[in-house]
């Protein structure tokens, strides 16, 4: 994955925002694109198909 220049620019803007530190461009180009490797691994869709989304069940009295 390779962020563009002005993605590195935005992600560090938003770092400074969030955390009050300035970060170069090569620690935002890095972190932001070992951010998007999580997002990648950990996001997926739910399936439309096969697959129920499961109900929580009500206490038994």
């Amino acid at each position: 994955m390779q962020l563009t220049d002005k993605e590195i620019v935005e992600f560090q803007r938003i770092y400074e925002k969030e955390f009050g530190v300035k970060i170069s461009k090569q620690d935002a180009l890095e972190q932001g694109t070992k951010l998007l490797v999580l997002m990648k691994a950990i996001y997926q869709p739910i399936p439309s198909q096969g697959h129920k989304i499961p109900q929580k069940s009500s206490p038994k009295q």
